[in-house]
């Protein structure tokens, strides 16, 4: 099977991602949220019809965005400065347009009694596989840093955890806030899961816990940067933002390969 990973929207027309898509020919479509401006949430509604059509499945997560915007809660990034838009502004918007209000709110309020279900469960390639990838996809993460939303509610922390921060771009080994990874990948084994996919820190990222080795990190800067998701290691995967034109794709079935195969591309 071959998934297609894409994450942080922010507003981006997706008119070149749609035809990238298509060339890679994928079976399931993965999307960590955050899409801020109506137009983008058309775009991709109409995308997700014509995928679903074709017999492609879609699996979607709301963003740490998708929520505040909703529920006009502020909130300032850089992307929305790149944008020209401000958290209100995007909130006007969508309330003033009913059907992709429906959307959204359908993605933040899709649990039960009202509580927001964040995350979504899926082992990868179950046919081929087994249950040997259990996956968790989710925007944020299970544990982290809300220094970005000081006493957020237990109920969306895992909207708004992130992997590492500004202090850690200086980091020069480039493990960024291990201790954040540790604390994910320490989560991951109480809750049972072999692979996170989650998006959130905008930059393209592949930390892998070794059970020999300890933790090791990827960060990805060309179209077509590749690895392997061995079988007995936890990982997370960032995907990057598609905002600045990263995807990521995971295959299972790459000839010569029996482990899954992680690309990163680039638009």
């Amino acid at each position: 099977m071959k998934y297609v990973i894409i994450g942080d929207l922010h507003g981006m027309d997706l008119s070149r991602f749609e035809n990238a898509l298509y060339r890679e020919n994928p079976d399931v479509l993965i999307c960590l949220g955050d899409f801020d401006q109506t137009k983008t949430i058309h775009q991709f509604m109409g995308l997700e019809k014509r995928l679903l059509s074709s017999g492609i499945k879609v699996i979607k997560v709301p963003g740490n965005h998708d929520h505040a915007i909703f529920y006009n809660l502020p909130i300032y990034s850089g992307t929305l400065q790149k944008q020209g838009k401000t958290s209100q502004e995007l909130h006007l918007e969508l309330m003033a347009d009913p059907i992709a209000k429906e959307y959204i709110e359908n993605l933040v309020n899709s649990g039960f009694s009202g509580c927001t279900k964040n995350r979504v469960r899926i082992f990868l390639d179950k046919e081929k596989f087994g249950e040997e990838y259990p996956t968790i996809i989710v925007h944020g993460g299970l544990d982290g840093n809300l220094r970005s939303y000081p006493g957020c509610p237990e109920r969306i922390a895992d909207l708004w955890y992130r992997l590492e921060c500004e202090e850690d771009k200086l980091n020069p080994n480039r493990l960024k806030n291990e201790k954040d990874y540790r604390k994910n990948f320490d989560a991951m084994g109480e809750k049972g899961y072999k692979v996170m996919i989650r998006g959130h820190d905008h930059e393209p990222a592949y930390v892998y816990n070794d059970p020999s080795k300890g933790i090791g990190s990827h960060w990805p800067k060309n179209d077509g940067d590749s690895y392997c998701l061995f079988e007995d290691r936890q990982h997370t995967i960032n995907p990057g933002a598609l905002f600045d034109g990263w995807f990521a794709l995971i295959d299972t079935n790459v000839p010569g390969y029996n482990v899954p195969i992680l690309t990163y591309r680039k638009l």
